[in-house]
């Protein structure tokens, strides 16, 4: 049970992403209507509005890194 705080530490900033872009597609900023559904696809859709995921202040290496140790975790039962 010690690894569902882990995939919920990956959860949540990935759900804030979609979140925000949704409400960003629906106000007419973000052009594509492709439902973002996962971080490489959010982070495509993000640079739409002018926001480089993989720029500062952002640590993308870092971020990619959890996905991978969220995804082991989920796919591969902890």
């Amino acid at each position: 049970m010690q690894e569902f705080p882990i995939i919920g530490v990956f959860r949540s900033p990935e759900r804030f992403l979609r979140l925000f872009l949704n409400r960003q597609r629906h106000a007419g900023v973000v052009i594509s209507d492709e439902t973002a559904r996962y971080l490489d696809s959010l982070k495509d859709q993000y640079i739409e509005i002018g926001i480089e995921l993989t720029q500062p202040p952002f640590d993308w290496r870092e971020i990619k890194k959890l996905q991978k140790i969220r995804n082991c975790i989920a796919h591969d039962e902890g």
